[in-house]
């Protein structure tokens, strides 16, 4: 039975209550700076996405508007994507989507 008193000791001293003013575990959490950064994130993957070059699935998609309305840039992503976005209106639906996925 000593034992069974050692123990029976041993939890009453994680059942006493104590004085937590000024303890960090029970602040209030402010999570504004947490909800910033989650803002922030989602916001710089947005534009990875925009920046990132087309899939060979995408490139398909556009492969035909492509030529027939930016051939003088074939080869040279950037003026081809600003051409694209330019020309967003004569765009098949397709292509149109890709471009607005990249941020055009």
């Amino acid at each position: 039975m000593a034992s069974a008193a050692c123990f029976d000791e041993g939890v009453s001293t994680f059942n006493t209550p104590r004085d937590l003013k000024g303890d960090p575990m029970t602040k209030p959490i402010d999570r504004s700076p947490a909800l910033l950064a989650l803002a922030l994130l989602i916001a710089g993957a947005s534009q990875t996405m925009a920046d990132s070059a087309p899939s060979m699935q995408e490139k398909l998609a556009c492969r035909a508007d492509a030529q027939s309305l930016c051939s003088e840039f074939i080869g040279h992503p950037p003026q081809m994507r600003a051409c694209l976005a330019q020309n967003k209106a004569k765009l098949s639906t397709p292509c149109r989507e890709v471009v607005e996925a990249h941020g055009g």
